[in-house]
């Protein structure tokens, strides 16, 4: 698995399984501040910042069942721990 899949499960993990979309965005943009090497990249939105890579990888895990889409929110398939 990527390391950028691991860190979008443990995000999610972290706020008990799920998060809004937006909010997964704007932490997740916070948490890739803190990095010295990126793991995502973000543009303006508006709404704030959003990333494609995160979008793309975030479909990815909910073609393997490991994240579920819902209109307004991701939320985690398993009850594995991701920290």
């Amino acid at each position: 698995m990527y390391y950028r899949r691991k860190i979008l499960l443990a995000l999610l993990d972290q706020f008990g399984g799920k998060l809004d979309k937006i909010s997964l965005q704007k932490l997740l943009f916070l948490f890739v501040r803190q990095q010295d090497k990126k793991s995502f990249h973000f543009v303006p939105y508006k709404f704030g910042c959003y990333s494609f890579q995160a979008s793309a990888d975030l479909k990815t895990l909910t073609k393997y069942n490991q994240a579920i889409e819902t209109e307004n929110n991701w939320e985690l398939r398993d009850e594995k721990d991701y920290y």
